[in-house]
């Protein structure tokens, strides 16, 4: 049952790795246009937290998973195994941003200036790869919540309209922060529901 419960939680896990991983880095991170030197010497000098930052990213490929195993919760539906691929998608886009990351704050100073650029405009770009995986696991969500108890089917509703923003263009900044609420209140309601005691049928008594 604890186990269960924690995996209900892992969606939070995520919000809260990439929150941790923002604020790390914070918004000094070199631009796409940036200078080979630049981008060198930033890396340089913060290598300690960017090589922490590429971890705690990878650490988000195992909560999505986690995540994922919890909500489908043993079933084996088309809807079901939609959000699991896409959740797989999501899994390996932040493995990706992770490596990027590490390669940039490995060793700056022995790579040319067109290399790191090459790198951080990837770095920069990564979102790209985010926002599509995203939005297939958000839509493999929505269909999953629709099979479920009416109690589920306005967060299934939430979902799907993410999910559909999460591929226009400019929107799916906004569709992007609210899936991370969005797994926030599906941790909470999957954490509830495992939280619930339940009890076994008992034998009517002649």
């Amino acid at each position: 049952m604890l186990a269960r419960k924690l995996l209900a939680l892992s969606g939070a896990g995520i919000v809260a790795l990439v929150a941790l991983v923002v604020a790390v880095l914070g918004p000094d991170t070199p631009a796409n246009d940036a200078s080979g030197a630049s981008i060198a010497a930033y890396y340089h000098d913060h290598q300690a937290k960017s090589v922490a930052a590429a971890f705690v990213i990878g650490l988000t490929a195992p909560l999505l998973i986690a995540f994922a195993t919890r909500f489908v919760d043993g079933r084996r539906s088309a809807s079901e195994l939609f959000f699991v691929v896409g959740s797989g998608l999501v899994a390996a886009a932040f493995l990706m941003t992770a490596a990027v990351q590490f390669a940039l704050a490995d060793v700056p100073n022995k790579l040319p200036g067109d290399a790191l650029q090459a790198l951080n405009v990837l770095a920069n770009d990564t979102w790209a790869a985010w926002n599509p995986a995203l939005g297939v696991m958000m839509l493999g969500a929505a269909a999953t919540l629709r099979r479920r108890e009416k109690s589920l089917h306005v967060l299934g509703s939430i979902a799907a309209v993410i999910g559909v923003v999460l591929f226009i263009p400019f929107a799916d900044f906004f569709a992007l922060l609210a899936t991370g609420l969005w797994l926030i209140g599906a941790s909470v309601v999957l954490y509830r529901k495992t939280a619930e005691p339940r009890y076994a049928a008992q034998p009517q008594v002649a």
